[in-house]
């Protein structure tokens, strides 16, 4: 009878945080989204990290070996980092350490009021990107425009001193 009792309470309560999950998809479709994204991140191996550019918190993720040539993945506007999941782990095999930021305003970065959001700012903060995560010494860089804006993040992207070859 006791087992019974104890069956019957873990199905009543599986079926709880069933509904309630349900319901906050139900509710709030995309923040679940959002999450899964995050967590598929996580559990790829990617780091997680964060700088300051401009006096804003930029986040952005890491991954593959920390002493490897960088690359860094730039999703375009309306993107963000989570956009280059599919092909970071390809670059990942092929001994690269690639760099996924969010630019201002998107993914998991600040979203500040007092930023115009232009293609030409967003490049400034691209190059304030590379130089606060120290990818400016030895233009071992690559830049990747996912919107083909590639003039633009070209030239922030030389002004930090970095080689940019556009894919």
């Amino acid at each position: 009878m006791r087992t019974r009792r104890k069956l019957l309470w873990l199905v009543g309560t599986l079926m709880a945080l069933a509904i309630a999950a349900g319901i906050g998809f139900y509710m709030r479709p995309v923040s679940c989204s959002n999450g899964l994204m995050i967590a598929r991140m996580h559990f790829s191996g990617a780091e997680s990290r964060s700088v300051m550019v401009a006096g804003h918190r930029i986040h952005y993720y890491a991954m593959g070996r920390a002493h490897g040539p960088a690359v860094v993945l730039v999703h375009g506007l309306g993107g963000r980092a989570e956009d280059w999941r599919e092909l970071a782990p390809y670059l990942v095999k092929a001994g690269f350490r690639v760099y996924l930021p969010d630019l201002f305003g998107y993914g998991q970065s600040e979203k500040p009021v007092d930023f115009s959001y232009s293609v030409s700012d967003e490049a400034e903060v691209v190059a304030g990107f590379f130089r606060c995560a120290g990818l400016e010494a030895g233009g071992s860089g690559r830049l990747v425009d996912g919107r083909r804006h590639r003039a633009a993040h070209g030239r922030a992207a030389s002004r930090a001193g970095q080689a940019v070859d556009a894919f």
